[in-house]
């Protein structure tokens, strides 16, 4: 009922599910018990995608209002428990797409791949690899709507069943006994207490060695596997097909408003919450790829920014997606902002990301007409890297590692004045005309620390080069040379370099959701349509089933 006219707002129906206030109780009873919400969670978080986005824009949406204020625990989990299920699948076949595609399986994985492509066709194999973005509309209501939700991203949720159990009489602990102590059949385990190949009979004594065991990787929590499945999206370099975009558009919303928060950024930053995330990087021709098998387990924020450094250097295109870079660079700030506000010295390779910001600058410039046809204001790119630099450059020494990192940031852009310097020029022509001058003025002006950096150690550069007879200084000449001539260089305090527009969806991505969930309901029409009436029926039975 809920999908049948093509244009959400003038179904019925959904009118009346309006009035029912305890359609959204049945969903949450639905979510919160482990049975019920193995048969219909997926179906009840595309019934919520669509009653959250009905006339959400042009009256109050009582579904909208109950999910902000929604603080039950086990509700929040069991949806956190259902999106990760759904992530964690996607996440697995696209691995096993991507050891298909590498030659990485084994011969009789490989037997076994041709032999299930007889009986899967191609359409169904785009169907494993395409995740559902109904599922990242409710992430991204449940987090942009609801602070409760935070907490849940990084709990390590599973239920009963996930358990590989070998056991055949629990003398000590019974089922019913952990059912007494849950009844809903569902364990919060905090994965720093849980490693690799241990039994529970390390942790309880009480438990004889053959009797439960865990499976042999902890269960990653929400945010762990949903940085999986965005890497996974993001590795898909061509996201010219509208699919990918708005999958991808999605997972950038999701983070930006994650890194707004603060209480969510106290997670992402806490040294004693790490974790260990597999993110793929894309095949280019300017660097080797050295995979890693096993990743270091780093605070989330660490993740967060690689995902962001692999998204800028993997989609410098023609077909340049400038609002997805507008939003990651945007991410970028918001979780610096933090570190600036709190002094966290996250330990990260930092000169990996100023590299990836500089190269940024130099393809803009590089393709500056090309996009200002196109409508892009490249001046607001330029000013949001610009301020990230400037942050370095002001507060770096409070939130950086060591003074050492510091130097190589001065070093990093002594290296690339090239591209600075183009980028003035490029200023330098539009302040002069009539064309975006109030906005190539205003990144003029950020440049002005830049500026001193290149004019203070530029001539003393060429002067320790010319002393020395050296024409080609080292790394470490260089760092040398910034070390001992920091005192006469004079820098300005930029005002508002925490500052930053907070996410707001209406009126800037209204728009985009009113278009994706057609797009949703009109698949969901598909889907129902090609049920089949015994499949039907068999739907009905379990429905009755769980009711009596």
């Amino acid at each position: 009922m809920a999908t049948q006219a093509e244009n959400l707002n003038d179904n019925l129906f959904l009118e009346h599910f309006m009035a029912n206030h305890g359609l959204f109780e049945a969903a949450v009873q639905i979510v919160s018990e482990p049975e019920s919400r193995s048969l219909f969670g997926k179906d009840i978080l595309l019934l919520l995608t669509i009653l959250l986005q009905y006339r959400k824009y042009e009256s109050e949406n009582p579904f909208v209002i109950k999910l902000s204020i929604l603080d039950n625990e086990m509700a929040l989990t069991g949806i956190a428990m259902i999106m990760s299920n759904i992530l964690a699948e996607f996440n697995r076949n696209y691995a096993e797409s991507q050891k298909e595609q590498e030659g990485e399986s084994s011969w009789w994985n490989s037997v076994g791949t041709m032999i299930g492509n007889m009986f899967i066709g191609d359409e169904e194999k785009r169907r494993l690899l395409t995740l559902d973005d109904s599922i990242l509309i409710v992430f991204y209501e449940t987090i942009h709507l609801n602070r409760n939700f935070i907490s849940t991203l990084t709990h390590a949720a599973t239920d009963c069943a996930q358990i590989n159990s070998t056991f055949t009489d629990l003398s000590s602990i019974s089922l019913d006994q952990q059912n007494q102590a849950n009844p809903d059949s569902m364990r919060l385990l905090n994965p720093l207490s849980i490693s690799s190949n241990k039994t529970t009979s390390q942790n309880n004594p009480n438990l004889p060695n053959s009797e439960i065991t865990f499976v042999e990787n902890p269960p990653d929590n929400l945010m762990v596997i949903f940085l999986q499945a965005c890497s996974s999206v993001l590795h898909q370099t061509k996201i010219e097909s509208t699919n990918i975009y708005d999958t991808t558009k999605l997972f950038m919303l999701i983070l930006q408003c994650i890194s707004e928060d603060q209480y969510a950024n106290s997670l992402l930053h806490d040294p004693n919450l790490v974790y260990s995330v597999f993110l793929y990087k894309a095949k280019l021709r300017h660097r080797k790829i050295a995979m890693e098998k096993e990743p270091a387990s780093r605070p989330l924020a660490s993740s967060i920014l690689d995902l962001m450094i692999e998204f800028i250097q993997s989609h410098l295109m023609k077909n340049f997606p400038f609002e997805l870079y507008i939003m990651s660079v945007g991410i970028i700030q918001r979780l610096l902002c933090y570190q600036k506000k709190y002094r966290i010295r996250l330990d990260f390779n930092w000169q990996n990301l100023w590299n990836s910001l500089i190269s940024l600058i130099k393809f803009i410039t590089s393709c500056e007409s090309a996009l200002i046809s196109k409508g892009h204001n490249i001046f607001i790119l330029y000013s949001k890297i610009i301020v990230i630099l400037n942050i370095f450059i002001t507060f770096g020494d409070t939130f950086l590692p060591n003074a050492e990192t510091y130097d190589y940031l001065y070093y990093d852009i002594m290296r690339m004045r090239q591209v600075f310097d183009n980028l003035l020029s490029l200023l330098n022509r539009y302040v002069s005309s009539a064309d975006h001058k109030e906005y190539a003025v205003k990144v003029y002006n950020q440049m002005c620390n830049v500026k001193s950096i290149i004019f203070h150690f530029t001539p003393r550069i060429d002067a320790w080069s010319t002393a020395n007879h050296i024409p080609s200084l080292t790394e470490q000449q260089v760092l040398e040379i910034v070390r001992t001539n920091y005192d006469s260089l004079t820098l300005k305090l930029e005002d508002d370099l925490d500052q930053y527009e907070r996410y707001q969806e209406n009126p800037q991505n209204s728009t985009f959701f009113t278009n994706l969930i057609k797009q949703i309901m009109s698949d969901a029409r598909n889907q129902l349509s090609n049920l089949s009436k015994f499949d039907q029926i068999n739907v009905l039975a379990l429905t009755n089933s769980t009711n009596y």
